[in-house]
């Protein structure tokens, strides 16, 4: 298992990325020497974290009524239709409005592997990503789902919609799509 993977899941306050900045920074070490996120474990390693500087204010989520688009529920998981726009989780630029504000609305059957800010959340989707989301409702079945994302054996298809005239009926885009670093609202 990687380094960022199990400190993530043993220390459920902090996001994985927060995690990977503590090991970034050196505040982890793994038998006396400093590593990488991607570093995989043994077994036998000795992991020291330096003390977690507590957060003084910490973030109370709250339920909020916001329609979900529920594909399939039974007593372990729940299957939406995340709409783009939505951000999955509270973080430091959203507090409230989030997918886990309408989950907490809907059940209280949700995982709290992860913490509270990311209730359920197994897997997430960007804020402008439409798209199917599987929900935890056990921390079993979330740590056998994110087992399964990790060993990548869930299958992702991504779509992409396009628009305008076109000279050809199909065709593959053989490119990476990133944002524009000179206008930030542009994807190239």
């Amino acid at each position: 298992m990687r380094l960022d993977k199990y400190l993530s899941d043993q220390i459920v306050d902090y996001s994985r990325s927060q995690i990977q900045a503590m090991i970034q920074d050196g505040k982890v070490m793994i038998d006396g020497r400093k590593e990488k996120s991607s570093y995989r474990l043994q077994g036998s390693e000795a992991i020291v974290v330096d003390p977690i500087e507590s957060q003084p204010f910490p973030v109370i989520i709250e339920p909020q009524d916001i329609p979900l688009s529920i594909i399939y529920e039974d007593d372990a998981i729940l299957v939406i239709d995340k709409q783009s726009g939505l951000v999955v989780h509270p973080g430091t630029g959203q507090k409230d409005n989030t997918l886990v504000n309408g989950l907490m609305f809907y059940t209280s059957a949700l995982s709290d592997i992860n913490g509270s800010n990311r209730l359920g959340i197994v897997h997430r989707l960007d804020q402008d990503t439409s798209g199917v989301m599987v929900i935890a409702k056990t921390n079993l079945v979330h740590r056998k789902i994110a087992e399964q994302f990790e060993n990548k054996q869930v299958k992702k298809t991504y779509i992409g919609l396009t628009w305008g005239i076109w000279k050809e009926n199909e065709g593959l885009i053989d490119e990476p799509i990133k944002r524009n670093v000179l206008i930030q609202q542009v994807l190239t």
